[in-house]
């Protein structure tokens, strides 16, 4: 077994890690939800153990076993529309730009938005907290169902 940087981490742990992760993850989102209880907070003192036991909980696994098993997991948090849809971004002092989203992924380009239905406005902090999650920034102009859509489409951990 190939080793890593972890002490006592193989390689197969980094992808029980990932699993242990993104399952955690699912778990937490159930308990926002209301349909699941959450765990008792641990602390960032134990988070290393914690999440040392959770990569190597897996090691009994085969490779294609794990390889599935994260692969479910990606196709969970996979938003891929099945048709696609285009919408203007104003980022206030710094441009327009023309975005598509649908099977093929997330496509931009900068140019001019006027004939959009759709235009979700930013100054350039709340761009770059509504980037990262933190908040649903952006005055919509036109159609609040597609940027909401456009909003929505993306994981945010």
């Amino acid at each position: 077994m190939a080793r890593t940087a972890c002490i006592d981490w193989q390689v197969r742990d980094i992808v029980g890690h990932m699993v242990d992760t993104t399952e955690s993850y699912f778990a937490s989102f159930d308990t926002a939800r209301g349909a699941g209880t959450a765990i008792d907070p641990l602390g960032v003192r134990v988070f290393q153990d914690v999440a040392n036991q959770g990569a190597q909980a897996f090691r009994s696994l085969s490779q294609d076993e794990m390889t599935q098993r994260l692969g479910g997991d990606f196709a969970t948090v996979d938003r891929t529309p099945s048709e696609q849809f285009d919408l203007g971004v104003r980022v206030l002092g710094h441009g327009d730009y023309r975005v598509s989203v649908g099977p093929e992924g997330l496509q931009y380009a900068t140019g001019d938005i006027s004939d959009l239905s759709t235009t979700i406005e930013f100054d350039a902090g709340s761009f770059v907290l509504t980037a990262f999650g933190r908040v649903n920034g952006g005055t919509v102009r036109g159609d609040h169902e597609t940027a909401e859509r456009f909003l929505n489409q993306f994981f945010r951990i």
